[in-house]
């Protein structure tokens, strides 16, 4: 019995350490070498150079795409203001056309990324059977009457891993497969079984015959047989092994030509989607070839003890045609309800070995050839996948899309949390697919999902996609891998929007990338957040896909980032000056929600907190952080770990003792009580509004930027808000945001949603010194002469339309930005502006004939009379032409090839 208890405590004591913190490692992402900043002069945001460009997503057809032709489109790119393209969608490229095109790209200054692809890395030279192929879990269940035998094959398809009996507790209610069983009847009966065969993986079974009596008595029991069974045929992502695969596939596959030239391309990267099985972003995969040994070793029990508990809903609901569907009988849980607790201890583990044994071997890998590793660790179907925070943290290139998050900030801010924790400044989207809206969309829509890029501290977008111009099959307007009406869209010269004004928008998007990467990140909130399943639009339908549900927190200004046990181990992260990691996002306080992802249905650790977790709140807490309570405290930790409930329970009634700390029902109450608290939001608007902004604090300069965006409104509404008659009909997630509802041509998935209305207020941005405008459209950097400040806050006047966003400055010292700072300014005026010049001086506005009174900020006061304005013009009696361009095929329609791709654009003019 003592030996027992004394296992017992070693067993708590290795998993208090596992969920402290992961593994520690002197590793840490070389984003600095490859995710440059550029120095914001006013010349470098005039011109904006390469590293603050777009780049694209080029999909061309391997087997017919001709060199001369790549080589063409390089250079239209470079003219149209593109710094960086993808290649690998649509196809893999020859090993000629990626030199090709490395060569031509080094000419140009372009970077080259490659598109991970199934397969080590050319699709069909993998094998399904290898023994480290990507893996899963499926099972197949026999329910036996009280007493009665089983005897017969076993059922279901794969290698078999483990066959055990449990008695049943209660079946499925219609319509549901979830068996309630009791874990603590379970009879291990792998030993048991004959006729076996070596055809498995590791010359495991894949075929078995049992016989058992299930134990005479009131309960009936459930045969659970769990197998093995291949994902897709690329080298599994939680082995080291798996990625030794992968990487020694790379090297045989390139040239030593390509090597040579990847290395001078010097800063491209591997590029791997979200998808769980077209690549590896987002890995669903619910077994590896060593998982059982590793979770041992992390958390010192045996999961082969507990599979049923990893057989739950998320399981059965792998996106592709390859993992779509198991075929699982029943999804398990205990009676004792501990089987979430052995997902939250798995799906920690799978994190961890997917960051030690993909991510940073990977990476390492990559580095040696000058390339990055750009990966979106996440998916359009909501199921458990390795925790964002913890991934983004280790990735060079972390990514997100627009087509997973439903135009909402709030799904971007994990990501972006990890980001300003590390202080890598790359956070890219793949910018914009949309379902139906080939050619539909418009740079309204790139520039309303850019705003919600950038507010929620992303930084580049990568267009999806640039097509190649033509294919042997393909007709006018020439070839796309979606399809005319399909995903959007066809950037590119075919595209009038494109010719048009390609460069005027990729320069607006440098310069915003270009402000928003200076210095660091400054964010008002820490909210606590451990998560596995991450909120996916198509899959959440009716309702949100936010984390933080209640919207008064962002409409009254404040910004937060969400940290989990890993981020929160860090040395850094600590409390000083009553801010939270003071030298980076200075958090004012620390947040624990308990109403907080009320959408993730999957999420094991949801309303959990480890021991470590409640010591450090704690520690915050004493040392006069405020910390918000918000709804219900965690009743449980989030681990296999029932003892240490009660010590979570103690530390938690500690916290609630100390006078920094204060607890409320509902998230809407939030933000009133940050208030009277005196904790205020780094932009403050008048009253709360749709405003969203996003600061970065660059020390070297002494300068702070404030991005400002007028947001219409978040696309899925919350539950309790979808009844509000803005929001009529608006039930799942629209493709197009910007068009009026009214005049749009589009309808069914993607009708128009332009709601909100114009914003003119007042705001007091946290900065001292010179404020000024950064035209992102213009490159004109103008100081604002009509202001407030108190010497740490700065109060300007904004005005913005629906969807529209601007860029503020606020140095000390504003010389590096081409201006002058000027000890005297305007505090009020009744004119309708004021314009300071390069030398100083100030002139006001008037629209009309009048005198018009000033106050400066010195005292001193003057009247200014202006005489007779100019008179409004009449122009409704003019003569008006128009003249446009009608494009059309410039053959007949059904060419095909290369002539079925040419336009012609002849004008047309109209007199109006």
């Amino acid at each position: 019995m003592m030996k027992i208890k004394y296992l017992t405590y070693l067993l708590m004591l290795s998993q208090m350490a596992f969920w402290a913190c992961s593994k520690k490692s002197s590793w840490a992402p070389t984003y600095q070498q490859f995710n440059p900043v550029t120095s914001l002069t006013n010349r470098s945001f005039s011109k904006p150079g390469s590293e603050d460009l777009p780049w694209v997503r080029w999909n061309f057809p391997p087997e017919t795409a001709e060199i001369i032709e790549l080589e063409r489109q390089l250079v239209d790119m470079k003219a149209a203001g593109i710094a960086g393209v993808e290649i690998g969608q649509g196809g893999e490229p020859t090993l000629n056309q990626v030199e090709a095109v490395l060569k031509k790209a080094n000419e140009l200054g372009l970077k080259v990324s490659l598109k991970y692809k199934v397969g080590a890395p050319v699709p069909g030279t993998f094998s399904i059977k290898h023994d480290f192929v990507r893996k899963t879990l499926s099972a197949a269940d026999t329910m036996i009457l009280a007493g009665k035998e089983f005897n017969d094959s076993l059922p279901g398809k794969g290698t078999i891993l483990s066959v055990a009996a449990y008695k049943i507790i209660k079946t499925p209610i219609k319509g549901s497969k979830l068996l309630t069983i009791d874990h603590a009847s379970g009879v291990l009966l792998t030993d048991k079984i004959v006729q076996k065969n070596t055809s498995g993986f590791f010359g495991g079974s894949t075929t078995g015959r049992l016989q058992w009596t299930a134990p005479a008595g009131e309960a009936n029991w459930i045969l659970i047989t769990i197998r093995v069974v291949a994902v897709d045929p690329q080298p599994e992502v939680f082995s080291l092994e798996g990625t030794n695969l992968l990487i020694s596939g790379y090297e045989s596959y390139w040239t030593e030509s390509i090597k040579i030239l990847l290395k001078a391309n010097g800063g491209g990267d591997i590029f791997v989607d979200s998808h769980s099985i077209d690549g590896f972003g987002a890995p669903s995969d619910v077994w590896s070839s060593n998982m059982a040994k590793d979770f041992k070793s992390k958390l010192g029990y045996d999961l082969m003890n507990h599979l049923p508990a990893l057989i739950d809903e998320g399981i059965d609901r792998v996106w592709g045609g390859r993992g779509g569907g198991l075929d699982i009988d029943h999804y398990y849980t205990y009676s004792d309800h501990s089987d979430v607790r052995i997902r939250a201890d798995y799906n920690k583990v799978r994190t961890d070995l997917f960051v030690e044994n993909r991510i940073i071997p990977f990476t390492k890998w990559a580095n040696k050839y000058n390339l990055a590793l750009r990966l979106q660790p996440e998916d359009v179907p909501t199921v458990n996948i390795p925790d964002q925070l913890d991934v983004t943290y280790n990735l060079t290139r972390p990514e997100h899309e627009t087509l997973s998050s439903g135009d909402q900030i709030d799904v971007y801010r994990p990501m972006a949390s990890a980001n300003h924790i590390s202080g890598n400044t790359w956070y890219s989207n793949e910018l914009a697919a949309a379902r139906s809206l080939n050619f539909a969309q418009t740079f309204q829509d790139i520039i309303v999902r850019m705003n919600k890029c950038f507010a929620s501290g992303q930084t580049k977008g990568i267009y999806h996609v640039y097509p190649y111009t033509f294919n042997p099959k393909s007709v006018w307007p020439g070839y796309n891998t979606f399809g005319e009406g399909n995903f959007s869209n066809s950037w590119g010269p075919r595209n009038p929007i494109w010719a048009a004004d390609a460069p005027m928008i990729n320069d607006w998007l440098a310069r915003n990338e270009q402000t928003m990467k200076q210095g660091l990140a400054k964010i008002d909130l820490a909210v606590y957040m451990q998560n596995y399943s991450f909120p996916a639009p198509f899959s959440a339908g009716i309702g949100n896909v936010r984390f933080w549900n209640d919207l008064a927190l962002q409409e009254h200004g404040f910004t937060w980032d969400y940290l989990n046990p890993n981020l929160m181990s860090l040395p850094q992260v600590e409390v000083s000056n009553q801010r939270l990691f003071d030298t980076g996002p200075a958090y004012k306080a620390f947040i624990l929600n308990g109403l907080l992802q009320s959408a993730a249905t999957f999420n094991p650790a949801k309303n959990t907190l480890p021991v470590a977790m409640a010591e450090k709140i704690l520690a915050y807490a004493k040392k006069d952080l405020p910390v918000i309570i918000v709804g219900p405290l965690p009743t449980r930790t989030p681990g296999n770990t029932p003892s240490e409930d009660a010590v979570l329970k103690k530390i938690l009634a500690q916290l609630l003792q100390q006078k920094s700390v204060h607890s409320i029902a509902t998230e809407q109450e939030v933000p009133v009580l940050l208030k009277s608290l005196g904790i205020l939001p780094g932009a403050q608007t008048a009253k709360p509004s749709n405003l969203m902004s996003m600061r970065r604090h660059d020390p070297k300069t002494s300068s702070d930027y404030y991005f400002l965006y007028n947001q219409g409104d978040d696309q899925i509404p919350a539950m309790p808000n979808r009844k509000e008659e803005r929001y009529k009909g608006m039930t799942i997630t629209p493709g197009n945001i910007f068009e009026e509802p009214k005049t749009i041509r589009v309808k069914g998935l993607n009708y128009g949603t332009k709601i909100g209305s114009p914003l003119s207020t007042k705001i007091t941005l946290e900065g001292s010194g010179q404020p000024y405008i950064l035209n992102a459209w213009s490159g004109e950097i103008t100081p604002i002469a009509h202001y407030t400040s108190n010497g740490k806050q700065v109060t300007v006047d904004i005005h913005l339309d629906v969807d529209e966003s601007m860029l503020i400055g606020i140095s000390k010292d504003p010389a590096h930005v081409g201006l002058i700072f000027s000890s005297v300014y305007v505090q009020s005026t009744d004119a309708d502006g004021v314009i300071q010049a390069k030398d100083g001086s100030l002139s006001i506005l008037a629209n009309k004939a009048g005198t018009y009174h000033t106050t400066f900020s010195d005292g001193k006061s003057v009247q200014t009379k202006v005489g007779a304005t100019t008179d409004k013009m009449d122009l409704t009696q003019g003569a008006w032409k128009l003249t446009v361009e009608d494009w059309q095929p410039k053959n007949k329609y059904g060419s095909l090839g290369a002539s079925g791709a040419e336009t012609a654009k002849p004008i047309i003019s109209l007199d109006l």
